[in-house]
């Protein structure tokens, strides 16, 4: 597969984690809802897998203040359809129903890594979706491999031109596999990419460039910092941090076993919200300011 090909494929499984509620500044809306991650689906059952970083910042959102209504949301995108002569892409603003935080880790023999690494999962009022899945076996990962990852960094900013929404999918980018935790091995404890990460590229998956698997999840990067003036500056770097699959498919197998006792009965297909009818007024909330 080439990479444009692979990119089709996991294009619908990434999820753009975010607010459904705003404050109005200039009573201007937003053109489309603050994103302050990324995640991708590992279960077709709703079952997203992001960074914890991302989840705690989620669950810090303020709720509505005249609901209570709680703000996070997923963004769930579909794949393009044609018909009646013109392309279109339907945008599904998904409610987070629960969190499941990585608190513990028992990984299988020494480990060199955080002592919890950086993931959670969240349950999506969503089912019947893409999943993407690991390439987990010992010796997969080498370094100076062809990686590619695809998220939102920068946020809704990324998004926006002209004060106008632009595009509506993940970015894509593309580099190698640069070191590996703590030297090639067959199980990694991290590893590196030379891609640029910026906020809201966390909770990305890095994947291969010939094929629709996951090799890892994207958490952070290296900056360095310095004083102009009294002020400090950061600066971001093409070192990028990331978790290797092998972590992510013995947490993934864990977290799947606690799905099993879910009721989703009443959760609704991606289907059944793609057919639903577009409502008039944008589907996330306006806050006036006081």
């Amino acid at each position: 597969m080439t990479l444009s090909e692979v990119f089709e494929v996991v294009r619908p499984s990434i999820v753009a984690l975010g607010s459904k509620h705003c404050i109005v500044i200039d009573g201007k809306p937003p053109a489309f809802p603050t994103i302050l991650g990324t995640g991708f689906f590992i279960d077709s059952r709703g079952i997203v897998l992001t960074n914890r970083h991302v989840a705690e910042g989620l669950q810090q959102l303020p709720p509505n203040p005249k609901t209570g209504e709680t703000a996070a949301v997923g963004f769930v995108f579909s794949v393009v359809q044609a018909e009646e002569g013109a392309h279109t892409l339907s945008v599904q603003a998904v409610n987070v129903l629960s969190y499941n935080h990585l608190d513990r880790f028992g990984a299988p023999g020494p480990f060199y890594g955080q002592a919890v690494p950086d993931m959670a999962f969240l349950q999506l009022n969503v089912k019947d979706v893409p999943p993407l899945s690991f390439l987990a076996e010992p010796n997969s990962l080498k370094i100076g491999m062809p990686v590619a990852t695809a998220g939102f960094p920068l946020g809704t900013d990324a998004l926006l031109l002209y004060e106008k929404v632009v595009q509506l999918t993940p970015l894509l980018r593309a580099g190698i596999i640069s070191s590996l935790y703590p030297f090639p091995c067959p199980n990694p404890h991290g590893f590196t990419v030379d891609i640029m990460a910026q906020g809201g590229a966390s909770g990305s998956p890095i994947f291969l460039t010939t094929e629709p698997k996951v090799v890892g999840l994207l958490y952070g990067g290296y900056g360095y910092s310095f004083q102009v003036e009294g002020q400090r500056m950061q600066i971001d770097t093409n070192i990028t941090l990331s978790l290797p699959s092998g972590l992510l498919q013995q947490a993934v197998d864990d977290t799947r076993k606690q799905v099993d006792a879910l009721d989703l009965s009443n959760v609704p297909s991606l289907e059944q919200l793609s057919n639903e009818e577009a409502p008039e007024e944008p589907s996330w909330k306006i806050i006036p300011r006081n």
